[in-house]
């Protein structure tokens, strides 16, 4: 992966949750040592299919994981509608454009 904060968020919530790598990994179903070959001196690349199981056994969102942000249920149902009609869109990209362009005038 081509951004690397990713491990430092991945990190930060094994911290504050107070959980070690080993029994992240076991509670993913991966071999113990796997979230160490992560985050350690190896610096492997995940699977997707991983990186979530590694999430979800931390209890962190794997987009937080990947970008730092939560994706709301409201955020997924309009990148649905963004990508099953081009129309709807272009029409958040135009009001977006607007609303940015709003903000930098005041």
């Amino acid at each position: 992966m081509q951004n690397e904060l990713w491990r430092e968020r991945l990190s930060q919530a094994l911290k504050d949750r107070g959980l070690s790598m080993r029994d992240v990994s076991l509670r993913a179903g991966l071999a113990a040592g796997y979230v160490a070959s992560l985050l350690g001196k190896e610096q492997k690349d995940p699977t997707i299919s991983n990186l979530a199981a590694v999430c979800d056994a931390v209890g962190v969102s794997l987009p937080f994981v990947l970008y730092g942000y939560e994706i709301t249920p409201e955020d997924q149902e309009i990148v649905a509608a963004m990508h099953e009609n081009p129309v709807k869109r272009d029409a958040v990209i135009t009001l977006i454009g607007r609303a940015a362009r709003g903000a930098a005038a005041e």
